[in-house]
């Protein structure tokens, strides 16, 4: 499920950043390839020093720690990323901080694989969790398709008209973000 959150919000945000904000395509484009590879990198090895660090120092659940706490605070500013349409650059760092603070989970999680499996099944386990896993992960690829019809006809008001209609592709994505 964790894939399926993170494939919604990569086919979702390019087409939410151009509808949003049609002058920052450009920039969008950079800043995005920008956020995922260093924010996502850098999150991605933290996580896996803080888990190594803590498991060894004898508290057990640190790993389910670091999964649970950055599922949180990636739903909590992929809402601010969204929900607060008044500012390109604020969105932006929003989007920094999403992937910066919900991408430190993968290093626990295939430490938690290699060390629950069968020593002579560890490689043919880990190839065959990540293959089902991103196949399933490649679902919502198909999601913002059907949002697209509603970003065009800027359906996707600000939050401070009082509408409800900018939730339901922000719903789907924090539910899926969230497992």
């Amino acid at each position: 499920m964790r894939f399926f959150g993170g494939y919604a919000i990569g086919f979702f945000l390019p087409k939410y950043f151009n509808s949003i904000y049609p002058d920052y395509i450009k920039p969008y484009s950079y800043g995005n390839a920008a956020v995922v590879s260093l924010c996502g990198f850098a999150s991605s090895i933290i996580g896996g020093i803080v888990s190594d660090k803590y498991e060894k120092e004898g508290i057990l659940f640190t790993k389910m720690y670091i999964c649970l706490g950055s599922a949180v605070t990636g739903t909590i500013t992929f809402a601010l990323c969204t929900l607060i349409q008044s500012n390109f650059w604020f969105s932006l760092c929003m989007l920094a901080l999403e992937y910066f603070c919900a991408e430190n989970w993968i290093a626990p999680v295939i430490s938690m694989i290699m060390n629950t499996v069968h020593p002579k099944t560890k490689e043919v386990s880990s190839v065959l969790s990540f293959s089902s896993l991103l196949s399933v992960a490649q679902l919502p690829t198909h999601l913002p398709n059907g949002y697209s019809i509603t970003l065009k006809q800027k359906l996707i008001p600000s939050v401070s008209d009082g509408s409800c209609a900018h939730l339901s592709p922000f719903l789907t994505l924090a539910v899926c973000h969230s497992s």
